[in-house]
């Protein structure tokens, strides 16, 4: 079930683009760059929106009731205080630079306001830099051991947020609970030599996509995941 969304290359739409996902059922977005000092909390759309974004346009129009903002918080470097909307904009020298890089923006949330910390990534960071990986296993290792910090997905943050409990009690919490395996829905994952080319024509635009299942008759969309439904 996809409950979340995201702008490609984080420009938002605007209030056409929240009442799109108000319409269509979706729990939240993150979609908006917005300045770190404090770190933010994620915040309803319940009233008109009145926090500025960096990447315009943002829905200051109106408000729509049940959908949430995950807001993209601003990495900052360590050393230099350069700012970047998603940390892998930053490239780190080495090993060290990117631990330091990844513990001085969490102590940032975890220090200052415990809001929760996104980390948002790119496959294309770690081809590229492989020891950033290694960075970041090593942290999120070293995190765990606090005993008060969880990593889980967007909406559970959300669902802890409608529902706080003290930490004590956390591992109580249904929204935390990491099964030993999970059984996804779906083909079997195949290598992308592997995969079925898919082409289709929407609205007169050429659309294409690549799945390791059969082609679906149609192109998936809202309300029609599976491709089943013709226009």
């Amino acid at each position: 079930q996809i409950v979340g969304f995201r702008a490609p290359e984080l420009k938002p739409g605007g209030d056409t683009m929240a009442r799109a996902l108000q319409e269509n059922g979706f729990l939240y977005d993150s979609s908006m760059i917005e300045t770190g000092h404090p770190p933010r909390y994620p915040y309803t759309f319940e009233y008109r929106k009145e926090s500025f974004c960096h990447v315009q346009p943002c829905p200051y129009d109106n408000g729509y009731p049940g959908l949430w903002e995950i807001p993209v918080i601003q990495w900052q470097h360590y050393r230099t205080g350069d700012l970047f909307g998603s940390p892998y904009e930053y490239t780190p020298f080495n090993f060290d630079d990117a631990k330091k890089y990844f513990q001085f923006n969490f102590n940032r949330h975890y220090e200052i306001s415990r809001a929760p910390f996104n980390i948002n990534i790119h496959t294309r960071w770690f081809d590229d830099n492989p020891f950033v990986f290694d960075a970041l296993t090593e942290f999120i290792q070293e995190t765990l051991e606090l005993g008060d910090v969880y990593f889980v997905k967007q909406s559970q943050a959300i669902q802890w947020m409608k529902t706080p409990i003290p930490s004590q009690n956390a591992t109580l919490f249904d929204l935390f609970d990491c099964p030993s395996s999970i059984t996804l829905p779906g083909p079997e994952p195949c290598f992308i030599g592997e995969a079925n080319n898919c082409v289709y024509d929407v609205c007169g635009e050429k659309i294409a996509m690549q799945t390791c299942a059969p082609c679906p008759p149609h192109f998936p969309f809202v309300r029609n995941t599976d491709g089943e439904l013709g226009e």
